[in-house]
């Protein structure tokens, strides 16, 4: 395979919150798997316009792993990330980590909090902002990728 066209074989699409970093650290410590030296590239669902060839160069130190993969969480929650990624990756193997949609909602609301993103109560919070109970709807966000 010449390094220039080295893509995922996996994705972990998400959740946010949902422990991701904590499955990147362990995945990179294994000798038989690529990762990227950023965890998250949100090439699916922030980046896309930047074309094929920018998210590539993420890949161009593969040397030989069996699985090359990249993590970004937002991938399940972005409506048009499946489209995007069987467009590009057919075969991928997706790998999705869920969290009690309470516990996540709460938890993204503490990072915003410490973050100073927001101000408010979480109850104020999640009625401002719908995302912070949206992103636990894994049913409908799980059945986009069934479709590909």
């Amino acid at each position: 395979m010449n390094d220039k066209d080295v893509l995922p074989n996996f994705l972990v699409i998400g959740a946010q919150r949902c422990a991701t970093s904590w499955m990147y650290f362990c995945l990179k410590e294994h000798p038989d798997i690529f990762l990227p030296f950023i965890k998250e590239l949100h090439f699916f669902n922030n980046y896309y316009e930047k074309g094929l060839e920018w998210y590539k160069r993420y890949f161009n130190t593969w040397s030989g792993q069996k699985a090359i993969g990249e993590i970004s969480p937002g991938y399940l929650y972005i409506e048009r990330s499946p489209r995007l990624i069987y467009r590009h990756l057919k075969d991928v193997r997706l790998i999705v980590c869920l969290r009690n949609p309470i516990e996540r909602a709460y938890s993204q609301y503490k990072k915003h909090l410490r973050s100073e993103l927001v101000l408010d109560s979480f109850e104020v919070a999640i009625e401002k902002d719908s995302q912070y109970i949206q992103r636990g709807f894994y049913f409908e966000q799980i059945n986009r990728y069934l479709k590909y």
